[in-house]
């Protein structure tokens, strides 16, 4: 049920947040999660990985330690089911980059800084407000063109190359 989710939080270099998401997953039925736990718990890392991808805000090593720090101490208090989420939410607010840091490095430009997530957001966008895809025409965002792993949809699918583009599109 969590699959895309999953996939998302790996096409955002999210590698930092897999020993608590492997702990969660494996004790699922230990901590009385639900997928609906689950999938709220990777959508707030998502969320996370999203803003500190384009802020740069925390450090990867501070990420990495905050989130053993709250996987050690799921375990160590014997957290249950909804208080598993309400913990990490809590903890995730303390370290996630705020309104005015994200609003800053969206006017600074994202693209150069990381161009998965700024594929991943825009992905996301024409999947949920877009409306390219529909049932005759199926959604290839995350699809190959060749054994090389080329994607077949780029930024450039977008913006037009050249050095003359028109002021419609600088």
């Amino acid at each position: 049920q969590y699959t895309y989710s999953l996939s998302g939080l790996s096409k955002l270099d999210a590698t930092t947040s897999y020993p608590l998401l492997l702990n969660i997953m494996v004790k699922q039925e230990e901590y009385e999660l639900n997928d609906e736990h689950i999938n709220e718990i990777i959508n707030i890392l998502i969320i996370l990985y999203v803003r500190r991808n384009i802020t740069l805000i925390p450090k990867a090593s501070n990420l990495r330690h905050d989130l053993m720090t709250m996987k050690n101490y799921i375990y160590k208090n014997g957290l249950k089911s909804n208080d598993i989420v309400e913990y990490i939410k809590k903890e995730v607010k303390k370290i996630i980059p705020n309104d005015e840091q994200l609003t800053a490095a969206l006017e600074s430009g994202i693209y150069d800084r990381n161009k998965k997530t700024t594929r991943f957001i825009l992905i996301t966008l024409e999947r949920v407000k877009g409306n390219f895809f529909n049932k005759a025409k199926r959604d290839s965002l995350d699809e190959f063109t060749n054994e090389k792993g080329t994607l077949i949809w780029s930024i450039e699918h977008i913006l037009p190359q050249g050095l003359n583009l028109s002021d419609y599109w600088k």
